[in-house]
């Protein structure tokens, strides 16, 4: 069994496990982008910046009223794309196009189908194929 790693976001205080994915339009699969995501198993669902959906022309599905943790409910736009994590790929994710934040928020609507390991001590984050 092969492990994937990824060492942890040290830039944040304390430091924040990431993982590296991409994000490929579902209509026009050679359209998608390589990001890096924080990894939120509190997240209900997976957060995508909106300049990065525009950038691989996703197509907007629809809007659901979103909560945050403070419990400010908002009217977000959701966008189904696909999404690579590792030899993973996720062929139809319903993710929450974010206005405000330049980081991809990876919540257990995609977290729940993987084992992923967050050693803090080795400030790393594994990901079994």
């Amino acid at each position: 069994m092969k492990i994937y790693t990824y060492e942890y976001d040290m830039s944040f205080s304390p430091s924040m496990p990431i993982v590296d994915i991409r994000v490929i339009n579902i209509e026009q699969p050679p359209m998608s982008v390589a990001l890096t995501a924080m990894i939120d198993s509190g997240a209900d669902g997976t957060m995508v910046p909106l300049f990065q959906l525009r950038a691989i022309q996703a197509r907007r599905s629809g809007q659901i009223i979103m909560r945050t943790v403070t419990g400010i409910r908002s009217l977000v736009d959701i966008y189904t794309v696909a999404l690579q994590i590792g030899p993973h790929t996720f062929p139809h994710v319903r993710v929450a196009a974010d206005r405000q934040n330049d980081m991809i928020v990876l919540g257990r609507d995609v977290l729940n189908h993987l084992i992923v390991t967050l050693n803090g001590l080795a400030s790393a984050t594994e990901i079994q194929e």
